[in-house]
């Protein structure tokens, strides 16, 4: 890994747990000194992670964590939806039947005992199911890219638990399709849940006046 990889990946991950909150501003000679590395690395990071989305430089030449607001969550679910349905189409023939109850394992045990840690990596390996068997390495980059930016809305939401079991219903109703092999129930299950997500996330940032 090179140091501009290591140093996008920290500031990432710091800006999706909330460690960099929206309007931090990110200080190069400070990021540097606390990664051990000098500020051309990181100011290549900085520039990586502005094109996605997830900082913004300012005219007084200092960059800061984007604010978030829901004109944004919509627009990323509108791609997202779009991207994850294609994303499903094109892998439909390659999902085994060990993928499917794999993943019904995962989520038998998660009802049993529900953790956002646990349940935010299922639903990693839930969606990458169709991303990952599609082959499309770009629409998998771009997928990326925007669940970064999802998790950070994601996390403003204090409605995980009430809403967890609706979702985990709903990704079940879309194994259920997925093991029918009909695709258009399938999409149309996925893109329900997506919007369904969406919808609950928007409803949580109007209470925070992120907009």
């Amino acid at each position: 890994m090179t140091l501009k990889e290591k140093a996008y990946k920290v500031l990432r991950q710091q800006i999706v747990n909330q460690e960099l909150p929206p309007g931090t501003p990110l200080i190069e000679t400070d990021i540097a000194e606390q990664l051990g590395m000098s500020r051309t690395p990181v100011r290549e990071a900085i520039r990586r992670l502005a094109q996605d989305g997830l900082v913004v430089n300012m005219s007084s030449r200092t960059t800061i964590v984007s604010q978030i607001n829901q004109h944004d969550v919509e627009e990323i679910f509108t791609v997202r939806i779009a991207l994850e349905t294609l994303a499903l189409e094109e892998s439909f023939t390659k999902i085994t039947q060990e993928e499917i109850n794999s993943l019904r394992r995962q989520y038998d045990l998660l009802e049993d005992n529900f953790t956002y840690s646990e349940a935010y990596k299922i639903d990693l390996n839930f969606h990458a199911l169709w991303v990952e068997n599609s082959g499309n390495q770009r629409l998998a980059n771009i997928l990326d890219m925007l669940n970064g930016q999802t998790e950070r809305y994601r996390r403003y939401s204090h409605k995980v638990e009430e809403r967890s079991q609706a979702s985990i219903n709903e990704h079940l109703a879309i194994l259920d399709q997925i093991e029918a092999q009909n695709l258009t129930a399938a999409k149309e299950a996925l893109a329900s849940h997506l919007t369904n997500t969406m919808h609950n996330i928007q409803d949580d940032a109007s209470l925070h006046s992120f907009s």
